[in-house]
């Protein structure tokens, strides 16, 4: 056994004779002289300034995939290399596979790039091509392209011409596809904890899954050599799957490593004479470093050279204590490591602490029942073991544990914020919905895809439609933008565009306000958590359309609401876009006794028209029909989006589509009109708010003059009635005479004007009149 520290984790290693190229987490790339695996050492550290995810290695050139794009680094000199060339991405780039003059790569963000790598020192973008989901993998083979596009699956796309690639067939029914290889007529798939998948590509056009293989662990990376396929599979080290018959693939040997097997690269080389040779399996293993396996042609493994992180003793010490090795093949011995033996010394001092920790982590973690209580104690034994599944902590719906902690088989805990929600499942079926609070998982259990945030969303953000600083309708200016930038513009356009009767085009941002389905307070949440609102929303099992299958549930309401922006765009002229309809759709009585939502576009412009309809399309079960040309039918329809969002979980609060763009003639066209007509409609107004502010004046004279009488005639009205405050008959001897009916109203009216203190100030020369004519009236 071989150690050297480095400062980060192994992600990613790629085998290029002697020497092995090595990816962490630190900018840059490191190189490792491999030639003896027992002598493992650093020759070359190389840092670019960015994050590499992926190396291709041909003719002493080294092709990164990293968080800039491309770049080519010369790399004859291992322990000096230096820059070539460089090509910048729309993402982070993750993958490179070189074909001759041409090199393919991914990024997250947009798909697949195609440059010209002829001359590594000036790269040249050929085209892009973007893909569904968050490409992650790439393999070319003759005049096709093989993408694991991970959550949105495998993908083949046609690059018989590098300068227009055309998707050709794409399969969804993969979870987490992390990596592809291809061989003769048939690609192999990892698809995370989904294991390995074989698809027939005999026909790229309509690829067919044939086989499937449920590895162990996580699989994560592929490599073939000869008949035998490798998998970097997790925590559950390697798997070695013979593909002499791809159709029946079989596992015939499992290689158990520690730590998480997250890359590997293997080649064979050839014995000397009496020996056939041997596998020499590559593995990344994160904080674990680099480590080398041989394997003989039975593929059965002896572990031949680590070359370790921090955390283990120094190569110094190693070879000073002269520790047995691992040895060739045939020469199998134990080992000890530094690590082992501190561990051996302070075992006893260990045992005690795990036996303190166990009883108190009872107590730590926010559980009540007695089974929840052993669950804790047996998910920190576990723990301490190294057997323990997931530990994962969920805030605000966002997961927060190591990479490779969400996969990790065996029972494990969850701890949810109050505005978190997930959904627990197996390989085959989903389980349950899981809301705030501590969840322990069992074995086969993990979180499916996403957790769940129970605020409410607005979503997408941005919105769907141009950005705030984009033109849809500017002609590419290739001084200002690159082609990625104008294609990329486009798109945006795309997302929201529309096309009046008059066949004009509208262009808008769209977005949504969401939420599950639930009431404050549910699930002891103040955001509301309902199980059955949280699964449907998170696995789709309601009605939803193929293409939303695999887009983040608060989103699909905007992506609704787009296509009906179209439908009713389409009933209406540009004009009539801006004007005020004439009659329309009104609330009967029935739904005005229920306080329904009216449903009237009286007096509405056409813009606003559409708006309503929208929103009542996304949050009522029934609405109005609008005629081809926007008109009322009387007919009322069913709301498929209404339908879709409720067997989904899904509630919408509000809809905003805003930011009208139109094409320049007809934007220039709507600003000439409005100059030409402003004074008409102006004065229009002016004598719209003149009539109702002279309606609004009569209205108060006439509330005053009636506030008045009511006010002067309360003494009057106390004597014309009897104590059982009814009218005295008008011949009665009690009723006032006119004189005494006069002095009551005149006393009404002196008590209005003392009583208010406003009054009392305005009317000072009338209240000393009434005064006077009261003593008239008695004298």
């Amino acid at each position: 056994i071989g150690f050297y520290d480095i400062p980060r984790v192994v992600r990613n290693v790629t085998v290029d004779g002697d020497y092995a190229y090595l990816t962490d987490l630190d900018p840059g790339f490191r190189i490792a002289d491999v030639s003896d695996p027992l002598r493992l050492a650093q020759v070359g550290h190389y840092d670019q300034g960015a994050i590499v995810e992926d190396i291709a290695v041909q003719e002493s050139v080294a092709y990164l995939a990293d968080s800039i794009g491309l770049q080519t680094i010369n790399v004859e000199q291992v322990n000096d290399p230096n820059t070539l060339g460089a090509l910048t991405a729309a993402g982070r780039a993750n993958a490179v596979f070189i074909a001759g003059s041409l090199t393919y790569f991914t990024d997250s963000v947009y798909g697949m790039y195609i440059a010209d790598t002829s001359d590594p020192a000036h790269i040249n973008l050929v085209s892009s091509h973007q893909t569904p989901g968050a490409a992650r993998d790439i393999y070319v083979l003759e005049n096709y392209a093989y993408i694991a596009d991970g959550e949105a699956g495998f993908m083949t796309v046609n690059i018989a011409d590098p300068l227009a690639p055309k998707t050709t067939s794409i399969i969804d029914q993969f979870q987490n596809a992390n990596s592809v290889v291809v061989e003769g007529n048939f690609a192999y798939l990892a698809d995370g904890v989904n294991g390995l998948w074989v698809i027939d590509v005999s026909k790229p056009v309509t690829p067919e899954t044939i086989a499937y293989v449920d590895t162990p662990g996580t699989a994560l990376d592929l490599e073939i050599s000869g008949i035998y396929l490798f998998v970097a599979d997790g925590e559950a080290g390697v798997q070695v799957i013979n593909i002499i018959n791809p159709s029946v693939p079989v596992l015939v040997s499992s290689m158990p490593l520690d730590g998480n097997s997250l890359n590997l690269d293997t080649e064979w080389r050839a014995g000397g004479e009496g020996s056939a040779g041997n596998f020499y399996i590559h593995v990344a293993k994160g904080d674990r470093g680099l480590e080398i396996i041989t394997a003989d042609k039975s593929v059965s493994a002896i572990r031949a050279g680590l070359y370790e992180t921090p955390g283990m003793a120094p190569v110094q010490q190693v070879v000073e204590d002269q520790f047995p090795v691992i040895g060739r093949p045939g020469t199998e011995k134990s080992a000890r490591t530094v690590r082992q033996a501190f561990f051996d010394i302070f075992v006893i001092g260990l045992g005690g602490l795990l036996v303190s920790l166990a009883f108190f982590a009872q107590f730590v973690l926010p559980v009540n029942s007695l089974g929840e209580r052993k669950a804790a104690i047996n998910r920190l034994v576990r723990y301490l073991s190294g057997s323990h599944g997931p530990a994962i902590r969920i805030e605000n719906g966002k997961l927060i544990q190591d990479a490779g902690d969400k996969k990790r088989s065996g029972p494990g805990v969850v701890l949810l914020d109050t505005a978190s929600a997930a959904m627990l499942r197996t390989k085959t079926a989903f389980k349950r919905a899981v809301g705030p609070g501590v969840v322990f998982t069992e074995g086969d259990e993990f979180i499916h895809q996403e957790a769940l945030d129970l605020h409410t969303q607005v979503k997408p953000v941005p919105p769907l439609g141009p950005l705030p600083t984009d033109d849809p309708f500017a002609p590419w200016n290739r001084r200002s933008e690159d082609q990625a930038q104008y294609e990329a513009r486009q798109a945006r356009r795309k997302e929201t565009s529309g096309f009046t009767r008059d066949g004009i085009e509208v262009v808008p941002n769209i977005l949504a306000i969401v939420k599950t389905i639930n009431l404050p307070g549910q699930g002891g949440t103040r955001f509301g958590f309902n199980p059955e609102s949280v699964q449907m929303a998170i696995t789709r099992e309601g009605v939803v359309p193929n293409e939303l299958r695999n887009v983040s549930w608060a989103e699909i309401p905007a992506l609704l609401a787009v296509e009906l922006w179209r439908e009713y765009l389409g009933k209406f002229t540009l004009t009539e876009l801006f004007t005020s309809s004439q009659g329309g759709l009104r609330q009967d009585e029935e739904a005005q006794a229920q306080n329904q939502t009216a449903y009237a576009t009286d007096g509405k412009t056409s813009l606003e028209t559409i708006l309503r309809f929208v929103y009542l399309r996304l949050t009522r079960p029934e609405v109005p029909v609008l005629g081809d040309y926007g008109q009322e039918t009387g007919a009322v329809q069913a709301s498929r989006e209404y339908q879709i969002l409720a067997d989904m979980g899904i509630k919408v609060k509000d809809v905003s589509i805003s930011g009208l763009r139109f094409p320049r003639t007809v934007e220039s066209q709507l600003i000439q009109q409005w100059l030409s007509t402003w004074l008409d409609r102006a004065v229009t107004e002016r004598e719209v708010v003149e009539s109702k502010r002279s309606l609004a004046a009569e209205m108060g004279r006439e509330a005053a003059l009636i506030d008045f009488a009511s006010t002067i005639s309360i003494p009057v009205s106390e004597l014309i009635v009897d104590d059982a405050d009814q009218l005295l008959p008008y011949q009665s001897e009690e009723r006032p005479d006119l004189a005494t009916s006069l002095e009551m109203l005149v006393t009404g009216t002196q008590q209005l004007v003392t009583r208010s203190t406003r009054l009392h100030q305005w009317l000072t020369d009338e209240e000393s009149r009434l005064v006077r004519i009261l003593e008239w009236i008695r004298r």
